[in-house]
């Protein structure tokens, strides 16, 4: 495999191809992908000092220009804004070189921010585990997932970032720091409720703890599915009631044009 080069300057697209930024017309890198922690910090701290903005970019699934805006009609002279990307970047384990490392005892995953979901959950399938909520894009990036509000809630579980007990980033003066759930307090507030969902405004997320749960055999799995429609609120309340006493798991899809909806359900 060929190494992946620290720094370049490439035409940046989102995952829909609606947003496009182009490199200044100076030509100077401005996408690095740093793999280890000193090279992060190398970059990082080269953005401060010349005063640039820097933002991570995961797998490109930003709508909005949340990463970097559309510059197609007007590239600038010279580069405002440096992308990171964090998809080959590890610094876990004892030597730094390993992007997952699993805590059973307290049952939970430390994963680098740029590792995909899916890639995650082969990981822990292999081992027996998987995630407490997942969401329904397994090529998210982990640190993408916690940064914003994706899906993920059940009725028994939180949103995919409320299952994360502890954040790592790495700050504007190149220093890393952890914020655990239970750990700090801010004005009564645990401190760790400021971190989820931070839209990457507190530094750059290079690691995240989630809580795993056991992965239940095949075999021990009863699944189905059911279609349905519902014309009235008490309708949805009664029905659902009714599978949510019966299921372990649901996942429920809704056709707003008809009504309709699909469950998939399973018991162990």
């Amino acid at each position: 495999m060929p190494p992946v080069p620290l720094e370049s300057a490439p035409v940046w697209r989102n995952w829909t191809r609606d947003l496009e930024h182009l490199p200044a017309q100076d030509g100077k890198p401005y996408y690095f992908s740093p793999t280890t922690r000193e090279e992060l910090r190398e970059v990082v701290l080269r953005a401060t000092s010349e005063g640039v903005v820097i933002r991570v970019s995961g797998q490109r699934h930003s709508q909005p220009p949340l990463v970097a805006d559309d510059n197609r009609d007007a590239p600038a002279e010279t580069a405002q804004l440096w992308l990171v990307d964090l998809s080959c970047y590890c610094d876990l384990g004892d030597d730094g070189d390993e992007q997952i490392v699993l805590d059973e005892d307290a049952m939970r995953v430390t994963v680098n921010a740029g590792v995909r979901e899916d890639y995650l959950d082969a990981w822990l399938t292999e081992r027996s585990l998987m995630l407490k909520t997942v969401t329904a894009g397994g090529f998210f990036s982990i640190g993408g997932m916690t940064a914003v509000d994706v899906n993920g809630a059940s009725t028994d579980a939180p949103i995919f970032a409320e299952t994360a007990t502890a954040f790592t980033m790495m700050g504007a003066d190149g220093n890393v720091r952890t914020v655990e759930r239970g750990v700090e307090e801010l004005e009564g507030w645990d401190a760790i409720q400021f971190v989820r969902v931070s839209l990457g405004a507190l530094g750059i997320l290079t690691a995240v703890a989630l809580e795993v749960v056991p992965r239940p055999y095949a075999t021990t799995i009863e699944t189905g599915r059911l279609s349905f429609r519902l014309d009235s609120e008490a309708a949805f309340v009664s029905r659902f009631q009714d599978l949510l006493a019966r299921y372990d798991r649901l996942e429920s899809f809704y056709d707003p044009y008809k009504n309709d909806f699909l469950v998939l359900w399973w018991k162990v």
